[in-house]
């Protein structure tokens, strides 16, 4: 199983999503073709063409903070 497999299987089941962490998320949206869309304070936004609002991700202590409801939908 590849990262990204690894990655994607635990963000699509919800059964980690305190403990993925801020690099392996940026690696995994850059990977499915997110584009950083600015930073304000800790918040990272990214955008997929497809997805009408922006994704964001806030990192503290090396992991994310669990708001992937639009990366899971």
């Amino acid at each position: 199983m590849s990262q990204y497999e690894k990655i994607r299987s635990d963000i699509l089941s919800g059964n980690c999503d305190k403990n993925i962490s801020e690099t392996d998320m940026k690696y995994f949206l850059n990977k499915i073709g997110a584009v950083h869309k600015r930073t304000t304070g800790s918040h990272v936004q990214y955008m997929i063409d497809n997805i009408p609002e922006l994704i964001n991700i806030q990192p503290q202590n090396g992991k994310i903070i669990p708001v992937l409801y639009p990366v899971r939908n």
